[in-house]
């Protein structure tokens, strides 16, 4: 999708006292830099933009970006730390 931000953003983490493991979805909007689970797709990515009930994602270290609908996406702290933790670990090797 042309015309949004670089995709260097930190993604943003879901909270609000969600029980570790616990889905966290509903029928409020997600913001730009939520990161989700797209359950058609069976991919974790980050909220780039919205148009309608259409969501654009795309994969958390980066790629090629996919459409979902809202209805298709939630969260797991798991799906959330888990990506975010594989990067702060390969990270971590490189200083080393």
């Amino acid at each position: 999708m042309a015309g949004h931000e670089h995709a260097s953003e930190e993604p943003e983490l879901l909270a609000g006292g969600h029980e570790e493991g616990a889905a966290m979805s509903g029928p409020r909007d997600l913001p730009k830099g939520t990161v989700v689970r797209d359950s058609i797709a069976k991919k974790t990515g980050v909220v780039m933009a919205q148009d309608g009930a259409r969501y654009y994602l795309r994969p958390c270290k980066g790629g090629i970006e996919w459409t979902a609908r809202r209805e298709d996406l939630s969260a797991t702290l798991s799906d959330v730390l888990g990506p975010a933790v594989a990067e702060l670990n390969a990270n971590s090797r490189k200083n080393m």
